[in-house]
């Protein structure tokens, strides 16, 4: 592993932590590459998921400008779906 896979690597700083110069993945204490970062993004998305609605609502305006990136996509509906039968 190499630092420019850590997730918070843009060019030779560090988008997380105020530094002039990334300090290199073996002496960072919050090195996470690309991959345990996504892992660990969707395993809180999970547990955000879990959370009542009103939750949920709280943390996205507070945290995310009234946005959910936790929430399933809403299906688009373009006419082409068949009608329900009963």
């Amino acid at each position: 592993m190499r630092a420019s896979t850590c997730f918070a690597k843009r060019g030779t700083k560090c988008k997380c932590l105020i530094v002039s110069r990334c300090s290199g993945y073996k002496r960072c204490p919050f090195y996470k590459g690309n991959v345990q970062y996504r892992a660990d993004l969707n395993a809180a998305y999970i547990h955000l998921r879990r959370l009542p609605p009103e939750a949920q609502r709280a943390i996205a305006d507070q945290y995310y400008a009234g946005e959910m990136p936790w929430a399933p996509p809403a299906p688009v509906m373009d006419g082409s779906e068949k009608p329900l039968r009963f």
